[in-house]
């Protein structure tokens, strides 16, 4: 008998924190799947981020414009980039961020509560994940939100959305990215 099968190298992936990092992250990419990799905003080795298949920007208050560029090449190569902002951004770093990325633009934090109302079903994260729609089931609640601006040169796909149709869990879509 022969057997055969594809072996896949890890998936390398790096957070960039500021304070400290989110705990959630290292249990999330704790499997054996993944090159997990943690970076202080003050310690990025920039010439190692095209390394990189996912990039995930942990609650930064400030996007520099050196990250803002090395973060666009990139995603253009056709690699990933998951942004959690922080509740207290610099509202000018972060115009420049989106406005570079064609995302649209996050100016405001607001406290509410309000719970995540619709799935979209035909987003490719959830290939797999369903047979029908669920009727019954429990999806997250948030205690504040960031606002958002359309931007018009934006590619937008919703993956989670609130009750009132205003994004929870957003894709954008950037050159190969």
């Amino acid at each position: 008998l022969f057997f055969s099968y594809s072996t896949r190298k890890k998936i390398p992936i790096l957070t960039i924190y500021e304070n400290e990092i989110s705990n959630c992250f290292s249990h999330l990419f704790s499997d054996s799947l993944f090159n997990f990799n943690i970076n202080h905003i003050n310690q990025i080795e920039y010439e190692k981020i095209s390394e990189y298949s996912l990039i995930i920007l942990d609650h930064l208050s400030d996007i520099t414009g050196t990250l803002t560029s090395k973060l666009e090449k990139h995603i253009q190569a056709g690699n990933s980039l998951f942004v959690f902002p922080n509740k207290q951004l610099d509202t000018e770093s972060y115009y420049k961020f989106c406005e570079k990325l064609n995302i649209d633009f996050i100016y405001d934090w607001k406290e509410s509560e309000e719970k995540v109302e619709m799935i979209n079903y035909q987003h490719p994260i959830f290939k797999s994940v369903f047979n029908k729609k669920a009727t019954n089931i429990n999806l997250p609640s948030t205690k504040g939100s960031f606002l958002i601006r359309k931007n018009l040169q934006s590619k937008r796909r919703d993956i989670l959305n609130f009750i009132d149709k205003s994004p929870f869990l957003s894709e954008y879509i950037y050159k190969k990215g």
